[in-house]
């Protein structure tokens, strides 16, 4: 997110110590929002992990999408929007919901990704599972294949022609 979200930030920050350092063949691209970015680099430096080639790290994306279709894994909250665009994208995802959102929409959206095997839940109290999780997907090409096809069922594909008919029905 633009502001930043703790928790992920610090499993992304053991992700990296525990298993992206020794890995030199993966890049990480990651968004720390904006509140997060100073705290994030600061402890990135003290554990010596910020000077990794490997590692993008930035406080916000512009044009995110760039990132997310250069991506084989993303990891992000459960919104509408970013579920709409992993599912145009055909995404493997892990998708963490943000537990301060109105009636826990994030949560459900990502139940449904999750209980028809598009997208791997994790919520923030059980994100020690993060390194794990990724380090399944980006060793196991089927696993990510089954996610990116599963996905791609939530995708509208011709959006603007149903927003266009539905905005002339009601004018």
């Amino acid at each position: 997110g633009s502001l930043g979200a703790e928790k992920i930030n610090r499993a992304v920050v053991e992700m990296i110590e525990n298993f992206i350092r020794h890995r030199r063949d993966i890049l990480l691209i990651w968004s720390t929002g904006k509140n997060e970015y100073t705290n994030v680099t600061a402890e990135l430096k003290e554990k010596r992990l910020k000077c990794l080639e490997n590692i993008v790290v930035e406080d916000y994306f512009e044009n995110v999408y760039l990132q997310m279709a250069a991506a084989d894994v993303v990891i992000s909250r459960a919104g509408a929007m970013t579920i709409s665009e992993l599912s145009y994208m055909k995404k493997a995802s892990i998708v963490v919901p943000s537990p301060n959102v109105t009636n826990n929409h994030q949560f459900l959206n990502a139940k449904e990704l999750s209980d028809t095997l598009s997208a791997i839940l994790l919520t923030e109290d059980i994100l020690y599972g993060l390194t794990d999780t990724v380090r399944e997907l980006i060793t196991n090409a089927e696993k990510r294949s089954q996610l990116e096809k599963n996905i791609e069922d939530f995708s509208v594909k011709n959006a603007n022609n149903v927003i266009l008919k539905e905005m002339k029905m009601l004018l």
